[in-house]
Protein backbone atom coordinates (compact mmCIF):
# COMPACT_ATOMS: atom_id res chain seq x y z
CA UNK A 1 0.00 0.00 0.00
CA UNK A 2 2.84 2.31 0.91
CA UNK A 3 4.64 1.55 -2.34
CA UNK A 4 1.47 2.09 -4.26
CA UNK A 5 0.87 5.39 -2.55
CA UNK A 6 4.45 6.46 -3.18
CA UNK A 7 4.18 5.57 -6.85
CA UNK A 8 0.92 7.41 -7.13
CA UNK A 9 2.52 10.44 -5.51
CA UNK A 10 5.40 10.40 -7.96
CA UNK A 11 3.00 10.08 -10.87
CA UNK A 12 0.93 12.98 -9.62
CA UNK A 13 3.99 15.10 -9.10
CA UNK A 14 5.24 14.29 -12.57
CA UNK A 15 1.94 15.28 -14.14
CA UNK A 16 1.45 18.43 -12.16
CA UNK A 17 4.97 19.64 -12.88
CA UNK A 18 4.41 19.64 -16.63
CA UNK A 19 4.47 23.14 -18.07
CA UNK A 20 2.37 24.23 -21.05
CA UNK A 21 4.37 23.89 -24.23
CA UNK A 22 5.55 27.08 -25.81
CA UNK A 23 5.44 27.50 -29.54
CA UNK A 24 8.97 27.16 -30.84
CA UNK A 25 10.29 29.82 -33.14
CA UNK A 26 12.22 29.06 -36.33
CA UNK A 27 15.65 27.54 -35.95
CA UNK A 28 18.87 29.42 -36.55
CA UNK A 29 19.04 28.42 -40.24
CA UNK A 30 15.38 29.23 -40.85
CA UNK A 31 15.74 32.57 -39.05
CA UNK A 32 18.77 33.50 -41.17
CA UNK A 33 16.84 32.61 -44.33
CA UNK A 34 13.79 34.63 -43.26
CA UNK A 35 15.93 37.65 -42.43
CA UNK A 36 17.55 37.52 -45.86
CA UNK A 37 14.18 37.02 -47.57
CA UNK A 38 12.57 39.95 -45.76
CA UNK A 39 15.57 42.23 -46.33
CA UNK A 40 15.47 41.45 -50.06
CA UNK A 41 11.73 42.05 -50.24
CA UNK A 42 12.03 45.32 -48.31
CA UNK A 43 14.77 46.48 -50.68
CA UNK A 44 12.68 45.42 -53.68
CA UNK A 45 9.67 47.47 -52.65
CA UNK A 46 11.94 50.41 -51.86
CA UNK A 47 13.21 50.14 -55.44
CA UNK A 48 9.60 50.30 -56.64
CA UNK A 49 8.92 53.33 -54.44
CA UNK A 50 12.01 55.14 -55.73
CA UNK A 51 11.06 54.22 -59.30
CA UNK A 52 7.62 55.75 -58.88
CA UNK A 53 9.03 58.96 -57.44
CA UNK A 54 11.71 59.29 -60.13
CA UNK A 55 9.22 58.64 -62.93
CA UNK A 56 6.82 61.20 -61.50
CA UNK A 57 9.54 63.84 -61.21
CA UNK A 58 10.74 63.13 -64.75
CA UNK A 59 7.26 63.23 -66.34
CA UNK A 60 5.68 65.77 -64.07
CA UNK A 61 2.54 63.64 -64.14
CA UNK A 62 1.23 60.52 -62.43
CA UNK A 63 -0.33 59.15 -65.63
CA UNK A 64 1.06 55.83 -66.94
CA UNK A 65 3.62 55.48 -64.15
CA UNK A 66 2.95 51.74 -64.17
CA UNK A 67 5.41 51.21 -67.02
CA UNK A 68 8.27 52.65 -64.96
CA UNK A 69 7.96 49.94 -62.28
CA UNK A 70 6.34 47.12 -64.25
CA UNK A 71 9.24 44.64 -64.10
CA UNK A 72 10.20 45.01 -60.42
CA UNK A 73 6.52 45.00 -59.45
CA UNK A 74 5.94 41.68 -61.20
CA UNK A 75 9.14 40.18 -59.80
CA UNK A 76 8.67 41.08 -56.14
CA UNK A 77 4.93 40.54 -56.08
CA UNK A 78 5.45 37.07 -57.55
CA UNK A 79 8.24 36.50 -55.02
CA UNK A 80 5.61 36.71 -52.28
CA UNK A 81 4.46 33.23 -53.36
CA UNK A 82 7.31 31.91 -51.22
CA UNK A 83 5.35 33.03 -48.18
CA UNK A 84 2.82 30.28 -48.87
CA UNK A 85 5.64 27.73 -48.75
CA UNK A 86 6.94 29.26 -45.53
CA UNK A 87 3.57 28.55 -43.93
CA UNK A 88 3.19 25.11 -45.52
CA UNK A 89 6.58 23.93 -44.22
CA UNK A 90 6.01 25.44 -40.78
CA UNK A 91 8.79 28.01 -41.01
CA UNK A 92 6.33 30.67 -39.88
CA UNK A 93 3.25 30.03 -37.69
CA UNK A 94 0.70 31.57 -40.07
CA UNK A 95 -2.34 30.09 -41.75
CA UNK A 96 -1.59 28.57 -45.14
CA UNK A 97 -5.12 29.28 -46.38
CA UNK A 98 -5.16 32.91 -45.26
CA UNK A 99 -1.68 33.60 -46.61
CA UNK A 100 -2.46 31.87 -49.91
CA UNK A 101 -5.64 33.92 -50.31
CA UNK A 102 -3.85 37.21 -49.67
CA UNK A 103 -0.85 36.45 -51.86
CA UNK A 104 -2.76 34.87 -54.74
CA UNK A 105 -5.25 37.75 -54.89
CA UNK A 106 -2.38 40.16 -55.53
CA UNK A 107 -0.58 37.85 -57.94
CA UNK A 108 -3.83 37.42 -59.84
CA UNK A 109 -4.33 41.19 -60.00
CA UNK A 110 -0.73 41.67 -61.16
CA UNK A 111 -0.66 39.04 -63.91
CA UNK A 112 -4.20 38.01 -64.87
CA UNK A 113 -5.60 41.54 -64.84
CA UNK A 114 -2.96 44.25 -65.13
CA UNK A 115 -0.49 42.31 -67.30
CA UNK A 116 -3.10 40.64 -69.52
CA UNK A 117 -5.43 43.59 -70.09
CA UNK A 118 -3.36 46.32 -71.75
CA UNK A 119 -6.07 48.93 -71.36
CA UNK A 120 -5.85 48.61 -67.59
CA UNK A 121 -2.16 49.55 -67.55
CA UNK A 122 -2.93 53.14 -68.47
CA UNK A 123 -5.65 53.54 -65.86
CA UNK A 124 -4.88 55.89 -62.98
CA UNK A 125 -6.47 53.33 -60.66
CA UNK A 126 -3.42 51.10 -61.16
CA UNK A 127 -1.28 53.71 -59.45
CA UNK A 128 -3.68 53.67 -56.52
CA UNK A 129 -3.17 50.03 -55.61
CA UNK A 130 0.54 50.04 -56.53
CA UNK A 131 1.22 52.91 -54.11
CA UNK A 132 -0.88 51.20 -51.43
CA UNK A 133 1.00 47.92 -51.91
CA UNK A 134 4.37 49.69 -51.89
CA UNK A 135 3.79 51.48 -48.59
CA UNK A 136 2.25 48.39 -47.01
CA UNK A 137 5.02 46.03 -48.06
CA UNK A 138 7.87 48.30 -47.01
CA UNK A 139 6.36 48.55 -43.52
CA UNK A 140 5.42 44.86 -43.37
CA UNK A 141 8.76 43.40 -44.44
CA UNK A 142 10.64 45.88 -42.27
CA UNK A 143 8.49 44.79 -39.34
CA UNK A 144 9.28 41.13 -40.00
CA UNK A 145 13.01 41.76 -40.40
CA UNK A 146 13.44 43.68 -37.15
CA UNK A 147 11.16 41.27 -35.27
CA UNK A 148 13.35 38.34 -36.33
CA UNK A 149 16.39 40.27 -35.13
CA UNK A 150 14.63 40.96 -31.79
CA UNK A 151 15.15 44.66 -32.30
CA UNK A 152 11.93 46.36 -33.35
CA UNK A 153 12.32 50.15 -33.63
CA UNK A 154 9.47 52.16 -32.20
CA UNK A 155 8.99 53.94 -35.53
CA UNK A 156 8.35 50.65 -37.39
CA UNK A 157 6.03 49.39 -34.67
CA UNK A 158 4.14 52.70 -34.63
CA UNK A 159 3.87 52.79 -38.44
CA UNK A 160 2.54 49.23 -38.61
CA UNK A 161 -0.15 49.91 -36.00
CA UNK A 162 -1.23 53.22 -37.53
CA UNK A 163 -1.30 51.80 -41.05
CA UNK A 164 -3.44 48.82 -40.00
CA UNK A 165 -6.05 51.15 -38.52
CA UNK A 166 -5.92 53.43 -41.56
CA UNK A 167 -6.32 50.58 -44.05
CA UNK A 168 -9.29 49.09 -42.21
CA UNK A 169 -11.05 52.46 -42.10
CA UNK A 170 -10.36 53.21 -45.76
CA UNK A 171 -11.41 49.72 -46.79
CA UNK A 172 -14.87 50.04 -45.28
CA UNK A 173 -15.23 53.55 -46.72
CA UNK A 174 -14.31 52.39 -50.21
CA UNK A 175 -16.60 49.37 -49.96
CA UNK A 176 -19.54 51.69 -49.25
CA UNK A 177 -18.61 53.95 -52.16
CA UNK A 178 -18.22 50.89 -54.38
CA UNK A 179 -21.74 49.70 -53.53
CA UNK A 180 -23.23 53.04 -54.53
CA UNK A 181 -21.13 53.43 -57.68
CA UNK A 182 -22.03 50.01 -59.08
CA UNK A 183 -25.61 51.09 -59.49
CA UNK A 184 -24.45 53.94 -61.75
CA UNK A 185 -21.78 52.27 -63.87
CA UNK A 186 -21.05 48.76 -65.10
CA UNK A 187 -17.90 49.49 -67.10
CA UNK A 188 -14.84 47.38 -66.41
CA UNK A 189 -12.74 50.45 -65.81
CA UNK A 190 -15.01 51.81 -63.08
CA UNK A 191 -15.43 48.45 -61.34
CA UNK A 192 -11.69 47.86 -61.50
CA UNK A 193 -11.01 51.27 -60.01
CA UNK A 194 -13.35 50.90 -57.05
CA UNK A 195 -12.78 47.24 -56.30
CA UNK A 196 -9.03 47.34 -56.24
CA UNK A 197 -8.73 50.60 -54.40
CA UNK A 198 -9.97 48.57 -51.45
CA UNK A 199 -7.77 45.58 -52.18
CA UNK A 200 -4.78 46.52 -50.07
CA UNK A 201 -4.62 44.31 -47.01
CA UNK A 202 -2.28 44.05 -44.07
CA UNK A 203 -1.65 40.45 -42.92
CA UNK A 204 -4.11 39.48 -40.23
CA UNK A 205 -1.47 37.81 -38.10
CA UNK A 206 0.30 41.10 -37.36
Amino acid sequence: MAASGSGGSRADNGYSSQQPRRRKGPGALATAYLVIYNVVMTAGWLVIAVGLVRAYLAKGSYHSLYYSIEKPLKFFQTGALLEILHCAFGIVPSSVVLTAFQVMSRVFLTWAVTHSVKEVQTEDSVLLFVVAWTITEIIRYSFYTFSLLNHLPYLIKWASCIFICYIRGERYSLMLKNTRSRSNSNSFSELFKHQNAADFQYPAHL
